[in-house]
């Protein structure tokens, strides 16, 4: 090993935190408001709404650089399905049960809005 080697500390990989994951997503959100303020070949209100909602969907699908495609599922609240059934209407499943490792709903829009305030001209 070099002396610069022994020197620098290198921190040992580990898994991102939630807040970690909740940043990178935000972050990639407000990435793409930007690219599609700034694109050029936006015209009309409705080429920035698609392309912008598109690139939010392709990134939850997983198709953005260095993110991972992340889990997206209903968790509708426990009197849904009781009301449902009562009024004859169909609902959604539960997932509230599974165990999800960064689960990052939550305030997602708060924090989004109050970043994306930051960097608007």
């Amino acid at each position: 090993m070099s002396q610069v080697a022994k020197e620098v500390s290198i921190p040992t990989p580990r898994e991102l935190t939630t807040a970690e994951v909740r940043e990178a997503f935000i972050a990639r959100a407000i990435a793409i408001c930007i690219h599609v303020l700034d694109d050029p070949r936006t015209i009309t209100k409705q080429d920035a709404v698609s392309t912008a909602v598109f690139s939010v969907l392709s990134m939850i699908d997983g198709s953005a650089v260095n993110l991972p495609a992340f889990i997206l599922a209903p968790d509708p609240h426990p009197t849904d399905k009781a009301y449902c059934e009562d009024n004859g209407k169909n609902w959604y499943p539960e997932n509230h049960e599974v165990d999800i490792k960064s689960c990052i709903r939550g305030e997602l829009h708060s924090e989004f809005i109050q970043r994306l305030d930051k960097v608007r001209p």
